[in-house]
């Protein structure tokens, strides 16, 4: 319920701030990356761990968060946001396409996200993701690749459940489903857990391992994958995975807002959701 409360409030601000926004072109403001097609509209800010913080579909959102974390080697301070390697490049290619962009001197980071909605009213969506990591140094780099997800299935965080392989990920509430489907490689970890345990680990400070708990709910849960390879000097790793929605236009009220309002940029959802989940 408190939970409800915040989106409600955040939905609010969205309004208000996205009818100051209207005016602007929505790419500059705040960096916030906005994909669209058909039914469905895709939020990411890659400049902070919120990440992909939207996947609306006939009006209901049903993303908290998904974002991807990394470590070299067992360094002891742990794992770190992939925002923080540098400041993001942002490559828009037609309204459904975006290439976003990180690297220093050891490691760059692209990832592809392809949106492709369905018909109005269809509740079904589909997101692909290509992430390409490179090796920018001149010796071999050990390498520890995380995926955090936060699915909150029909606009809501209660009574989610999911199971993982290594290859696939299922998370259904009622009628609603999501899955998502890693073509290749196979994750080396994977953890389902709930609401904020995975996160609070991933951002601990200290190195972290995926436990392999392949099942959580009924509840707000949340799952994650982790990739564990060693990368030449130079060379590249690839992870491509396919996400789809089915059934995710269950409309609840403040989704009805939030849909009228999508067209006006919902660039302050970003700013006012962070105290959704606390």
């Amino acid at each position: 319920m408190a939970r409800w409360h915040h989106l409600r409030t955040a939905l609010i601000c969205t309004a208000v701030l996205s009818v100051l926004a209207f005016a602007r072109a929505p790419q500059a403001q705040a960096g916030i990356v906005t994909l669209t097609d058909q039914n469905s509209t895709v939020l990411i800010d890659p400049t902070s761990q919120a990440g992909a913080y939207a996947w609306i579909v006939d009006g209901t959102n049903n993303l908290y968060q998904q974002w991807f974390w990394y470590r070299i080697g067992n360094n002891p301070t742990g794992q770190s946001s992939i925002d923080t390697i540098s400041a993001p490049s942002v490559s828009l290619l037609g309204t459904d396409i975006a290439k976003i962009n990180y690297s220093n001197a050891s490691l760059g980071v692209q990832v592809t996200y392809t949106l492709t909605g369905g018909s109005v009213g269809s509740g079904i969506s589909d997101l692909a993701e290509t992430v390409r990591l490179t090796n920018n140094s001149k010796s071999a780099l050990s390498l520890h690749f995380f995926q955090y997800s936060d699915f909150d299935l029909a606009g809501s965080s209660g009574g989610d459940s999911v199971t993982l392989t290594n290859s696939k990920a299922t998370q259904t509430k009622g009628g609603a489903s999501i899955s998502e489907t890693v073509v290749v490689p196979d994750a080396s970890r994977l953890e389902a857990n709930y609401y904020a345990n995975t996160l609070n680990s991933l951002n601990s400070g200290a190195l972290y391992n995926l436990n392999n708990v392949a099942s959580a709910g009924p509840g707000d849960v949340t799952w994650a994958y982790q990739w564990d390879t060693t990368i030449a000097a130079g060379g590249s790793y690839i992870i491509s995975k396919d996400k789809h929605l089915e059934n995710a236009s269950i409309p609840e009220p403040s989704s009805l807002v939030l849909a009228s309002f999508a067209g006006l940029g919902l660039i302050g959802l970003k700013y006012c959701r962070r105290s959704r989940k606390c």
